[in-house]
């Protein structure tokens, strides 16, 4: 009688701790990734217990993942003349809302039709709220006039990356002209935002876009 009630005393004193200690670890996982309700842990699944024949399709949706990586994108189907230094074109512009804070991928396209003429066409991509283009990324072509008007073109092609926080976040391709000896024009341009919630590697712009070299303050010239 008493052997048996000194095995059995520390067996269920062991089981009763174990349920108070594992609960509030998974709490505390669950909790962390926004997911207390009905979290499912590793220890609560076997190994290979779970594979793509379980998963029904479209059984996930999108609001039950927490920072999917996402798109947003926007391309224009025309020729806008480019302005002088001081009098930067919005060419382009979008806005991706960010499920959490992250990074955001942003590449660009397009091409310059110099209309037969010399001159220096010039883009970046920046974030919304930069209204001077700087010399960061900077796009930059340089054409000599041809015999006969039309043309030169020349197609172009960037990619910046970004810290975002989470919600809107704006992004926009900002041109101008150094000079020309006639009209510059931007077709057809392109903006692609890709959301990522996490970096594996380097994330730094040695320039961030509202910031400005000294010679830059001059009007870029």
């Amino acid at each position: 009688m008493n052997s048996k009630s000194r095995s059995v005393v520390p067996i269920a004193t062991a089981i009763f701790l174990a349920s108070l200690v594992i609960p509030a670890a998974q709490a505390d996982i669950c909790d962390e990734v926004g997911s207390p309700d009905e979290c499912v842990e590793r220890q609560d699944m076997a190994k290979n217990a779970v594979s793509t024949k379980e998963v029904k399709n479209n059984s996930l949706r999108a609001k039950d993942l927490r920072d999917e990586p996402g798109a947003a994108y926007r391309g224009l189907d025309d020729q806008f003349e480019l302005p002088t230094s001081g009098a930067d074109l919005v060419a382009v512009s979008l806005t991706l809302n960010a499920p959490q804070a992250g990074y955001v991928i942003v590449s660009t396209s397009g091409y310059f039709d110099f209309n037969g003429e010399d001159g220096v066409a010039r883009c970046s991509i920046t974030e919304g709220s930069v209204t001077y283009l700087p010399f960061t990324n900077l796009i930059i072509i340089e054409a000599a006039a041809y015999a006969t008007g039309g043309g030169p073109y020349a197609s172009f092609g960037a990619t910046r990356g970004f810290s975002v926080s989470k919600g809107a976040n704006s992004f926009q391709l900002l041109c101008d002209t150094s000079f020309s000896d006639g009209t510059i024009e931007i077709g057809d341009p392109q903006l692609t935002a890709i959301y990522v919630p996490t970096a594996y590697g380097t994330h730094l712009n040695d320039l961030e876009s509202g910031e400005f070299r000294s010679w830059e303050t001059d009007g870029g010239n």
